[in-house]
């Protein structure tokens, strides 16, 4: 079964090169969808860094899980994860992520291949599929709004959702912009979807990069694996 515990979709290397033309300022809404998750994710993009607000519903819960990931534009490699609900916070380090992913990657490779051009929601793209040994994974990649780095900053900012490598898999693969729809697939042939609903310019304020002074540290997701 399929549970976002993080994010989505759904990124570590800031001084890699922007691959869009201008850097994007703004906000993107995604939709997501499994057998057992239904919700939206607010995707903000802005000076000060990427914050991704989450309303899930996961399945047996009436009520939404309300939170928000946050990855700031510094030399830190660390990232935060706020739970709405409990008014907490814990943090993400993205060091850890990548020493992850280098072992996944070894242990568990994706193949990655290109499918063709396709239009997606009045996007062109580039459809690609990533496949390793219990996965599939469907990209549809769009270079007119958004760059790589985006992506690659949300990959390594999940544990559960898509394993950290696919974002190297698909960087190695000369793979640019970012994925306008993802259809993955997991052994049993349940599917998460998480497509764009949404792309619009706006001014991102610095406020929406800061922890509340009223929310208290938890322990961080990692250090449960």
């Amino acid at each position: 079964m399929y549970r976002i515990t993080i994010i989505t979709i759904l990124f570590f290397n800031l001084s890699s090169p922007i691959l869009a033309k201008t850097p994007f300022v703004g906000k993107v809404i995604l939709n997501v969808e499994s057998p057992d998750t239904k919700g939206d994710i607010e995707l903000y993009v802005g000076k000060k860094g990427i914050r991704a607000d989450m309303n899930l519903i996961y399945q047996g819960n009436s009520s939404p899980m309300l939170s928000s990931f946050l990855a700031l534009n510094n030399k830190t490699q660390t990232a935060y994860l706020l739970n709405h609900n409990s008014k907490s916070y814990s943090r993400l380090n993205f060091s850890q992520s990548a020493k992850l992913s280098r072992f996944n990657s070894k242990l568990n490779p994706y193949t990655v291949k290109t499918i063709g051009h396709e239009t997606i929601s009045s996007y062109k793209c580039l459809h690609v599929q990533a496949i390793r040994k219990k996965t599939t994974v469907d990209l549809w990649f769009s270079k007119d709004v958004l760059d790589f780095n985006v992506f690659r900053k949300l990959q390594k900012s999940t544990l559960k959702f898509i394993n950290p490598s696919l974002a190297s898999a698909l960087e190695k693969a000369g793979i640019e912009g970012f994925p306008i729809k993802i259809v993955q697939k997991n052994v049993f042939g349940e599917k998460l979807i998480s497509t764009v609903k949404d792309i619009k310019k706006q001014r991102v304020p610095a406020s929406m990069f800061q922890i509340p002074e009223s929310y208290s540290e938890t322990q961080s997701l990692q250090s449960k694996y």
